[in-house]
């Protein structure tokens, strides 16, 4: 089965990302902040885009003017971290060494020249790293609206015994304006 440190990885992912939602839904302005919005629209996008060409599926572009509101998003979210939980749970240690393909090398190879190859395995830190960029500017965001950011640092998920991700039906957000 796939490495304990990219398992981890994704479990933190789907906590961290969880308890985000769960900030957001505590604080009416960040419920209505198109900054917020944009940032996690962005994010979620980005992760489902990416296990997309893990499944060698066709790429969808969900635009953020599909969601009626911030909690369809919320779901959408939520089916993300379903479905990588089962991907991510199947793989085995030879698989993270193939290389994936994604059908937008060619603008990448336009912006930086040329692109060498990328792994599985690479392909899925990328995704704990993107999200974790996009998190910290979400908090960011949160505490300019005079929020308090979660800690949501991977040693402090482990510091609280790698909590489950509170998707719960008492930590869905009420997301309406």
């Amino acid at each position: 089965m796939i490495a304990t440190q990219t398992r981890l990885q994704f479990e933190h992912l789907e906590w961290a990302d969880a308890v985000i939602w769960s900030i957001i839904r505590g604080l009416p302005q960040a419920r209505t902040d198109e900054r917020i919005q944009g940032v996690l629209h962005h994010m979620h996008l980005v992760q489902h885009l990416y296990l997309q060409v893990w499944k060698d599926e066709p790429l969808v572009m969900t635009e953020r003017s599909t969601f009626a509101d911030l909690g369809e998003m919320h779901a959408w979210a939520r089916r993300f971290h379903a479905e990588s939980r089962r991907v991510v749970s199947t793989l085995t240690g030879a698989e993270l060494g193939k290389v994936v393909r994604f059908p937008w090398e060619g603008a990448l190879t336009e912006q930086f020249g040329a692109v060498h190859p990328a792994t599985l395995e690479e392909s899925l830190l990328q995704i704990v790293l993107h999200s974790t960029h996009h998190r910290a500017q979400v908090c960011t965001r949160i505490r300019e609206l005079d929020g308090e950011p979660p800690l949501i640092d991977f040693i402090a998920w482990v510091w609280q015994g790698k909590p489950e991700a509170p998707w719960t039906a008492s930590a869905a957000p009420d997301l309406s304006a």
